[in-house]
């Protein structure tokens, strides 16, 4: 048998056919705990992540989180068993910083309950999991070896579980389990830091239902960002199977951690399983309180003589500058506006660089490049300063770059410098349609009979000089050719007609030699009358076709 799990929960794949030597279900069943996310020692930590950094004092949490479909059995027939549909566990952790250094601490889990589904499945009997169950205590250490808070730090970690826990109820691994690492630390920009830890942790083999389950190594890493009185975190934790299935556990974690002047502190987690492996959840979310102080000698030290004591100070060997920005922390503020850009170069300390592509390297937000007095969101040249000398001075353009029509395209590039216009028409304004400048180049007008479309011999001179003016005009890119109606008859038969009308003017042009592509037909019905349809001359006049410019492309 193999395991085989999923997004939705960890299910185990059988063979049907499996016949099992031993005397009992249970034998083939041995209880592991089913829990493979670490919790860190203090508020110091991540998420998941373990800090380099000792409390230097002493630190009590306590928690509650909820894990969703960490164990489901699958067999090959299509049957499924939700051993653990979903499981609330709690968590009990103190503390103790052991001078500037080191740390210990002790974690006390309890499955408080547990949805559970026993029952067989491909042959195996699988018993309903109790609870409450007690989980294995577990007692760690931490040793930094060089670094303070918020510098490049690392440390080396140590832990020991005892079984403490029920294996029947997949809350203890049954035995004795420990292992060892490290846990490293580095800002990287502003108040972000990088954290990451790994441990490899022995734990006794087992079988449960021939998923084999043993030794692995644990790793975890993520970003960090304090948000004085809050941090946020991202995380990706991982554990990979050094013996037995070698299906590796992984989640991805975002959470954050709010703490005030008391001590006390509230954090929250929330997890989403990204593989395959047992005991991974759909998804888990946790919350926990706790209270965290720096004891005595160590919290009323000052070894950076900046006058905040160990027991507030977050950077506890580096002096806090005092240049009027956070200095309660304890901590140097080496970029005080956030702006990626040092203090030391920062000619604004408290102003952000606007990153423009223009001196960027200052620190200072360039609100006006060229410095001519034009601000950039105003200047339509914010890189070459305005010539001051009475002839549009507030464009922000040299006069060597006119822009006569102040369109905000130069002169030199607007195909009209006298006209305002768009950048899509070369700096020309869109054409008005003026159906009579037109009308006015045609002979005589264009009309039909009494419910006809066909052009009579009149039509032939207005076809003539429309054909020639379609020629001499390329600017003219398209002309709308429009058919209209008296209000003689239905309104759907008389949008019919004008439309036949416009195409059969369209078509005499077209034998004219004009590109089909420069022509469009639309019928209008009686909807534009060019006049009073109450009278038989006036219906008369209606009975016509007109034209307007639809595309025009200049020059």
């Amino acid at each position: 048998m193999r395991p085989q799990t999923g997004r939705s929960g960890a299910h185990m794949l059988f063979a049907a056919a499996v016949v099992f030597a031993a005397p009992s279900a249970r034998a083939q069943l041995e209880g592991f705990s089913l829990e493979r996310m670490p919790r860190p020692m203090s508020a110091l930590d991540g998420l998941v992540v373990q800090s380099p950094n000792p409390v230097g004092g002493v630190s009590i949490q306590l928690g509650a989180e909820w894990i969703d479909s960490p164990l489901v059995l699958r067999s090959t027939g299509g049957d499924q068993l939700d051993v653990v549909r979903g499981r609330l566990s709690s968590f009990a952790r103190a503390t103790l910083g052991l001078g500037e250094r080191s740390q210990v601490s002790v974690l006390a889990p309890l499955v408080a309950w547990q949805d559970s589904e026993g029952g067989t499945i491909a042959g195996l009997r699988v018993p309903e999991l109790d609870s409450p169950a007690f989980g294995d205590i577990e007692v760690a250490g931490l040793f930094r070896i060089f670094g303070e808070r918020r510098q490049p730090a690392l440390a080396v970690t140590a832990h020991l579980s005892l079984p403490t826990g029920s294996q029947d109820e997949l809350s203890s691994d049954g035995s004795i389990a420990g292992g060892g690492g490290l846990a490293v630390n580095l800002p990287l920009f502003g108040d972000l830091q990088w954290q990451s830890s790994a441990s490899l942790a022995y734990r006794p083999e087992r079988d449960y239902a021939g998923t084999e389950l043993g030794t692995e190594l644990r790793t975890a890493t993520g970003l960090r960002l304090p948000l004085a009185p809050a941090e946020v975190f991202a995380e990706a934790a991982q554990v990979v199977p050094l013996v037995g299935d070698l299906e590796v556990h992984a989640e991805a974690l975002v959470g954050g951690r709010l703490s005030f002047a008391s001590g006390l502190f509230m954090q929250t987690r929330l997890g989403l399983g990204v593989s395959d492996a047992v005991g991974t959840p759909t998804f888990r979310a946790g919350v926990s309180l706790g209270w965290m102080r720096a004891l005595p000698p160590y919290a009323d030290r000052d070894p950076d003589g900046d006058g905040i004591r160990n027991r507030s100070d977050l950077c506890p060997r580096e002096a806090e500058d005092r240049d009027g920005y956070a200095d309660a922390d304890g901590c140097p503020d080496r970029d005080d506006d956030n702006d990626g850009v040092p203090d030391a170069d920062d000619k604004c300390l408290s102003e952000v660089e606007d990153r423009d592509g223009f001196e960027d390297d200052d620190g200072c937000p360039d609100l006006d490049d060229d410095r001519d007095g034009i601000a950039d969101r105003r200047d339509l040249c914010p890189r070459q300063p305005e010539t001051v000398n009475g002839h549009r001075d507030s464009d922000g353009c040299p006069d060597g770059i006119p822009d006569s029509d102040g369109d905000g395209i130069v002169d030199r590039d607007d195909k009209c410098p006298s006209q305002s216009g768009e950048s899509q028409l070369g700096g020309c304004p869109p054409p008005r349609v003026l159906r009579a400048d037109i009308a006015a180049k045609l002979p005589t007008a264009i009309r039909f009979s009494l419910g006809g479309a066909r052009l009579g011999p009149d039509a032939d001179a207005p076809l003539a000089a429309l054909a020639e003016l379609l020629r001499t005009t390329p600017e003219l890119e398209v002309l709308a050719v429009r058919g209209h109606s008296s209000s003689d008859g239905k309104a759907a038969a008389n949008r019919k007609l004008s439309e036949a009308r416009a195409n059969a003017v369209l078509n005499a042009l077209v034998m004219l030699g004009i590109d089909p592509a420069r022509l469009r037909a639309e019928g209008l019905g009686s909807t534009e009358p060019a006049a009073n349809n109450a009278t038989a001359k006036g219906r008369t006049s209606n009975r016509r076709v007109d034209f307007a410019i639809h595309s025009w492309k200049p020059r």
